[in-house]
C-alpha cells in the first residue's frame, strides 16, 4: 500500500517514512528491505510516545515545514481482521469489501492532501490537529 503510494505521488515531493515499532530488529527487516523509501526501527518506541501511537498501522501527516496537519490516526486500517478465519486467513465478503473500501478512502484523503496541501479539506487546522 505505501510503495504504491509513494511511487505515486513521490514526483510531487510527498514521502512516507516508515517506523516499525519492533522490539527485535529481525522482524522487520523483509519489509523495510523491500521499501523505496525511508524506513526505521524503533525499539524503544520513541516515535510512539511522541506521537501518541497506540497501534499499528498508524500515520501521522506532516507538510513541508514541519506542522502536523493530521495527528495519529489509524492509516486506512480497519478492524476486520477480527472477523477473520484464523485457519484459512479468509474474511466474510462484505468484511472484506468495508476493509477495501477504508483503506481505498484514506489513500484517496492522502492523495488530495498531496495533490492540494492545505486547500484539502482533510487538513485539520492548528487548533484540530
Amino acid at each position: 500500500m505505501w510503495q504504491a503510494l509513494y511511487e505515486e505521488l513521490a514526483d510531487r515531493g510527498f514521502v512516507v517514512i516508515a517506523v516499525a515499532l519492533d522490539s527485535r530488529e529481525a522482524d522487520p527487516l523483509p519489509w523495510i528491505e523491500a521499501a523505496a523509501y525511508p524506513c526505521l526501527i524503533d525499539r524503544d518506541h520513541r516515535v510512539a510516545d511522541l506521537y501518541h501511537m497506540v497501534n499499528v498501522p498508524q500515520a501521522v501527516w506532516i507538510d513541508e515545514p514541519g506542522t502536523i496537519v493530521r495527528p495519529t490516526e489509524a492509516a486506512g486500517a480497519y478492524e476486520g481482521f477480527r472477523r477473520m478465519d484464523r485457519v484459512t486467513r479468509e474474511m466474510p465478503a462484505d468484511v472484506a469489501r468495508t476493509t477495501a473500501e477504508a483503506k481505498a478512502t484514506y489513500l484517496d484523503a492522502v492523495r488530495d492532501w498531496v495533490r492540494r496541501g492545505r486547500a484539502s479539506e482533510h487538513v485539520f487546522d492548528a487548533e484540530r490537529a
